[in-house]
């Protein structure tokens, strides 16, 4: 669901939130936070995922990426599948 927002800003690292649906404390277990770590390294070294930095809130991930290539659209709907 797009809210609107665009990077205008091409060359510079985006911060990026994911948040919980209801701002649900999910990532105060272990488990859950691990689920996450995992799929982050997974996607590092299989599907070609950047990251320069991330951070696991209680209910939130705030990664740090560089920029995406133009075809950014291709390349997040190729990870999903």
């Amino acid at each position: 669901m797009s809210t609107g927002y665009k990077i205008h800003e091409k060359d510079g690292a985006h911060f990026l939130t994911f948040q919980v649906v209801g701002w649900v404390d999910l990532f105060t277990r272990r488990e859950y936070r691990d689920v996450v770590i995992e799929s982050f390294k997974y996607c590092q070294q299989h599907k070609g995922l950047n990251l320069f930095a991330f951070v696991i809130m209680s209910n939130h991930i705030l990664p740090a990426t560089p920029p995406l290539p133009h075809d950014s659209r291709r390349v997040v709907t190729k990870q999903r599948k």
